[in-house]
């Protein structure tokens, strides 16, 4: 749809407000009898939509900047106290949280952590290191996977060679008790 018009002092742009003023607000006016007539504005429903549409997608924008805002600070934040930890090293601590021991930079913490067998809530020892978890589960995974047939195979052959086994013992036994 074009807009054409010879009017020489309204710009198009003061014509399209007009127009979007129409479809958003009716003007409406009462007569009071003491202080005479008065005009007031009312929302037409496109106009409390647009409004609903855009305050959504003003809080929308406002949460997206405040979150990014609220990233830089404490992005920069976490890592000012990552750079001092990773400059100053770890303090060993024991499960009371007391130092014990010399710190350790980077690579001993890490090998600490990978190394050192878990507790649980309880204080009970666990005698797996994470490393050890990680194996297992891999080699786990992997027979599960890649050997299932075969295992089951097996099974089925050790347990029929144990049932016969069972079967001749048992007749064995029965026909010497019988006297058989």
């Amino acid at each position: 749809m074009k807009i054409e018009f010879d009017i020489q002092d309204i710009s198009r742009d003061e014509v399209i407000e007009s127009m979007a003023r129409q479809l958003l607000v009716e003007w409406h006016e009462e007569t009071d009898p003491e202080s005479g007539p008065q005009t007031y504005r009312r929302q037409t429903k496109l106009g409390e939509q647009m409004k609903h549409y855009l305050d959504s997608k003003i809080a929308e924008l406002a949460d997206v900047l405040v979150r990014e805002q609220f990233d830089k600070v404490v992005i920069q934040r976490i890592a000012a106290q990552v750079d001092a930890v990773l400059a100053e090293g770890w303090q060993v601590t024991n499960q009371y949280g007391e130092a014990r021991g010399p710190k350790v930079d980077l690579k001993g913490r890490i090998t600490e952590l990978l190394l050192k067998p878990g507790r649980d809530s309880y204080g009970n020892g666990e005698s797996m290191t994470p490393i050890d978890r990680q194996v297992k589960a891999a080699i786990d995974g992997l027979i599960g996977k890649e050997f299932a047939k075969d295992i089951e195979t097996a099974r089925k052959s050790l347990k029929a060679q144990l049932d016969a086994s069972v079967a001749a013992k048992f007749t064995d036994t029965l026909k010497k008790a019988l006297g058989l």
